[in-house]
């Protein structure tokens, strides 16, 4: 059998009785006192386990008749034994190292919600658990896995079975899991009833020793063959002392002028005679490796053989039609350098019994998933298609619609495409989107982030066409009529909640106020300067518009194409449609705490508030943020009183301001006295803890934070730079070099800075001034961590924290917290993004650190901003040219 270390998973589940607690002997005692008390039955230590840990008997099938009252006494003895139990040997201390590696814990358990507080009053400790199953969130109990199912459900989508390992001490808790999670580890001892039946694998008494643990997998692991430069072999010999890996090539220490003729015939014939042994392939490629003629022909043999071939590391040949032969090549694990972790996965992934586990899973999970789909009992479409109007010019919003349609405009953290789908996408799934062809691709690129079906139709206003034109054009085609269509205009959407009820097939025109041109009385349209016309109309059995002038506003022709109406008028709704309108939204908008579009903040009674995930990516930043909160006891962080699986609650730092604030309203002697204080305090986490860490896991973070995110994150708006890619210079500075020569050039610096460095420090990881906050006696606190440095949980450079400091003084407080940020650009392609930097006001304070170090992770942060704040398109663009910027500010034009 082939074995992991123990602190190689990723989530911990453990059972509560037995598992973390010495409870069993409490729970056995208390049935003993209840069953002599009323049946006058004398319950010895065995048959209590037989009977309560049996798949299919239990003490209310014995005892039926009194049962109730046999339970409810031993529930009430139990409670008051609660305080008397103690932990199972080792847990505490084994806790305590999943907290410090930053792993997700959590408990599945058949005691109810009633039970898991008392004992969590007695062990505080146990509230940071990620996630609590009870006997009142699941359905079933054990031997049924509903339990274990369920929490599946709630962990992040990322984390795969294999991730998972369960601790369950009894025998049907062992059977509930084991048809749930792969791989469990049972934790009792021989003299258990059931120990010999349940025949684990893994098991042990208690945790006292759990950390030495080589956890023994089901399955031996498949031996492979791989592929490389040769300058990799030191890799390979390391982990050949844990994988199988058939390469004899990695044993030979020559370079390629001290092999001889008869040498290269010895190690092709290796090589063939290692491939025939191996069952798959790996080839692993870094950028800019060249002349990969051998690796090549080792793949040609793999093929040959029918070989699957797995394509690790920078993907150089994504291009080459060699690499499409998809039934034999994999490229699901590009771009992840963490070798232990790939090389396990791919194990797994070839492993029949593995694969076949998953699938009976994964039914099972969709049985739970369609059942709460049915319960939620979604409604059908109550209108055929939402159209929302969008091809004007966007004029009464210049500058900010200089280069982007209206549609595109941000209105707090969304676009107000996004919100106008975000509201009536409750009503339909099925969206057409009218536009200028000019804007095509930046407009699917948002509605690719959405979760409709769409359609893009094209109509080109160059000659002052109005509404009613564009309406014609859009809504030719034959499938739109007799449909119930809801048009609106691109700048409104209402913010209450419309009756679904109303939606029959009556016409409706929706009012608001006075803010429109048209006004709609007793099924009258009358044009006047203050109407309640604001541009939402519903038709119950859509006709073509086909009276009308292109110049006319759709007001003008309505009766004489659609006839009667009903009016409704919208309680609350947002308008911005014009500049004044959008400033006043702003500046009067009564949102209290601005966030990312992934997590919202909630006050709660008491001075609480709760900060909660709202998507899949913000699942996995919260997490990161709690293991945070979890393993630090420091005095300037927010005391945390509720984790929960993807939110938190904390109690309010009174009296506080954001530091940014305080900053930027100081004089440059107190400005100066603000950062050497953060740098003290920053520098109080970094001495919490430290390690000397493993080149291989340092080269990879690195790797990681500096060039794969940055990279990851500037795809996945290559659309967005692809519009743009017309400007030439930035604040007046030419642009001499684009980004991926920007980032290869201070990757590749980053890295031979830390060539000979190797600690590791606790780190915030997002220190940067808004994520600050300073009291009344001008204490720090520190809020909003990201918790991690690349793989590395809570841990990594200290430098990372200390260049978010640098992050803000060259803007980026700006930019994050102004709602009405734009970019201008010019007749010459000149991009004017109105930035203050103030780097060269404070670099002086920062000698005890390198500051071109500093300033190059500042640039790859402004970079790596850009796909955070993409839902905001000025911003987005601003940060990308910002960096560039900073680049040739700093390293060329000095």
């Amino acid at each position: 059998m082939s074995n992991m270390n123990i602190l190689d998973f990723s989530t911990y589940i453990f059972d509560l009785d037995g598992v973390i607690i010495n409870s069993e002997p409490i729970h056995y005692n208390c049935y003993k006192e209840a069953l002599l008390r009323i049946v006058d039955y004398n319950l010895d230590w065995n048959e209590y386990c037989k009977i309560h840990h049996s798949l299919d008997n239990s003490f209310e099938k014995i005892f039926p008749e009194n049962y109730e009252n046999i339970y409810n006494l031993k529930k009430e003895l139990y409670k008051n034994e609660i305080n008397n139990i103690n932990l199972i040997d080792g847990f505490y201390d084994f806790f305590n190292l999943l907290i410090k590696n930053g792993k997700i814990i959590c408990i599945v358990t058949d005691a109810t919600d009633e039970i898991i507080e008392l004992i969590s009053k007695r062990f505080p400790f146990l509230k940071k658990c990620n996630i609590i199953i009870t006997r009142n969130s699941s359905k079933k109990r054990k031997p049924d896995s509903h339990c274990y199912l369920s929490l599946l459900d709630k962990l992040p989508k990322d984390i795969e079975n294999h991730h998972i390992i369960a601790f369950e001490d009894s025998y049907k808790g062992w059977i509930s899991a084991t048809n749930a999670i792969y791989n469990c580890i049972l934790i009792n001892n021989e003299n258990y009833v059931y120990y010999n039946m349940i025949n684990a694998a893994n098991k042990m008494n208690d945790f006292k020793n759990i950390s030495e643990l080589l956890f023994k997998l089901s399955f031996n692991y498949l031996p492979f063959y791989i592929s490389s430069k040769t300058h990799h072999r030191d890799k390979w010999l390391k982990l050949q002392t844990m994988y199988p890996i058939v390469a004899n090539w990695i044993h030979i220490n020559k370079n390629k002028e001290e092999i001889n003729t008869e040498d290269k015939e010895y190690i092709c014939n290796v090589i063939q005679d290692d491939i025939n042994s191996s069952v798959f392939g790996i080839l692993y490629l870094e950028k800019n490796e060249k002349e990969h003629i051998g690796s090549l022909i080792e793949i040609g043999l793999l093929l040959a053989n029918q070989k699957k071939i797995y394509i690790c590391g920078d993907n150089i040949f994504k291009d080459e039609v060699l690499f499409n032969f998809k039934k034999y090549l994999n490229f699901s694990h590009i771009n992840n350098f963490d070798l232990n972790k790939v090389f396990m996965n791919i194990q797994y992934d070839m492993n029949e019994d593995y694969q076949k586990f998953i699938k009976k899973i994964n039914h099972h999970q969709i049985d739970i998933i369609s059942n709460q789909i049915q319960n939620k009992n979604e409604n059908i479409d109550i209108i055929d298609y939402i159209v929302i109007s969008a091809s004007g010019k966007g004029s009464r919003l210049l500058p900010i619609t200089q280069h982007i349609p209206k549609l595109l405009v941000n209105v707090d953290n969304l676009n107000i495409l996004n919100k106008i789908i975000n509201y009536w996408k409750k009503y339909s799934k099925k969206f057409v989107i009218v536009i200028d062809s000019k804007y095509n691709e930046i407009v699917d690129f948002y509605l690719k982030l959405t979760d409709i079906q769409y359609e893009i139709i094209n109509v080109d206003c160059n000659d002052g066409q109005e509404n009613s034109y564009t309406i014609h054009k859009a809504l030719q085609n034959n499938k739109f009529i007799n449909k119930k269509i809801l048009i609106t205009w691109c700048d409104i959407y209402p913010e209450t909640i419309i009756p679904i009820d109303i939606f029959d097939t009556t016409n409706i025109i929706f009012t608001y106020k006075n803010f429109g041109r048209y006004d709609a009385i007793d099924n009258m349209i009358i044009k006047k300067p203050y109407g309640n016309i604001i541009g939402i109309y519903y038709f119950g059995s859509f006709k073509q518009i086909n009276i009308f002038e292109p110049k006319m506003d759709i007001c003008d022709c309505y009766k004489e194409n659609f006839g009667d109406f009903n009016s409704y008028e919208i309680e609350v709704l947002t308008d911005i449609g014009d500049y004044q309108k959008l400033c006043y939204y702003i500046n009067n908008k009564t949102t209290k705490y601005s966030t990312r579009y992934f997590n919202q903040l909630t006050d709660l009674p008491n001075n609480i508030i709760e900060k909660q995930s709202t998507c899949e990516y913000g699942d996995k930043v919260i997490i990161n943020e709690m293991a945070f909160f979890k393993y630090h006891t420091l005095n300037n962080i927010p005391e945390i009183i509720e984790f929960k699986n993807n939110s938190y609650k904390m109690k309010k730092i009174l009296n506080a301001n954001n530091l940014i604030n305080v900053f930027n309203n100081s004089n440059i002697k107190l400005q100066q006295n603000i950062i050497l204080s953060l740098l003290t305090e920053i520098e109080k986490i970094h001495i919490v803890e430290h390690y000397t860490v493993d080149k291989r896991q340092l080269f990879n973070d690195i790797r990681i934070e500096f060039y794969d995110k940055v990279i990851y994150r500037l795809d996945n708006i290559r659309t967005l730079l692809s519009y743009f890619n017309f400007v030439k210079s930035v604040n007046n500075v030419p642009i001499r070099y684009d980004h991926t020569y920007i980032i290869e050039e201070i990757y590749s610096n980053i890295m031979n800075y830390f060539l000979d460095k190797n600690t590791y420090n606790t780190i915030h990881g997002d220190p940067h001034m808004s994520n600050i906050l300073i009291d009344d006696i001008n204490n720090i606190w520190f809020i909003d961590p990201r918790g991690y440095f690349g793989n590395t949980k809570l841990f990594g450079l200290k430098e990372y924290d200390i260049s978010k400091i640098i992050y803000s003084l060259s803007g980026f407080d700006h930019i994050n917290n102004n709602d009405n940020h734009f970019f201008i650009i010019n007749d010459t392609n000149n991009i004017i993004v109105n930035i203050t930097n103030n780097i060269n006001n404070f670099l002086h304070l920062f000698n005890n650190y390198n500051k071109n170090i500093l300033i190059y992770m500042t640039i790859l942060h402004w970079f790596g901003l850009t796909d955070y704040s993409k839902n905001n398109i000025h911003k987005c663009i601003s940060s990308y040219y910002y960096g560039i910027y900073l680049y040739h500010l700093y390293f060329v034009n000095t």
